[in-house]
């Protein structure tokens, strides 16, 4: 089953090289994971499948934070984030995802 819940905000951090997205739900389990980065053809973040590279079993929810249009999507990229309430952050945005270029999506 997948749940999605929107990006309210998302901002790139330079010293840090992250990409924070504001989610309007909580976004599950803290920490740090590995998640699947869906990106535009021009390597854009869209969105984020925080359990798209979990193999979970059947009957388990998946939950996709949408900073863009499922349209967009055109490829997909493993990436580390951390998970914090209701916010993600991509860990190495500028290599993952052109996090410090001006995202069409925000």
């Amino acid at each position: 089953m997948l749940r999605e819940t929107r990006a309210k905000s998302a901002s790139y951090d330079s010293r840090n090289d992250t990409f924070v997205l504001s989610a309007e739900d909580d976004c599950g389990h803290a920490g740090t994971r590995d998640a699947q980065l869906l990106l535009d053809s021009k390597g854009f973040l869209v969105g984020i499948d925080l359990d798209g590279v979990l193999g979970r079993g059947a009957g388990s929810e998946r939950l996709v934070v949408m900073l863009g249009p499922h349209e967009a999507v055109d490829k997909t990229t493993k990436a580390r984030v951390e998970v914090a309430g209701a916010s993600v952050t991509v860990l190495n945005a500028k290599k993952n995802a052109r996090g410090d270029e001006k995202n069409p999506y925000v």
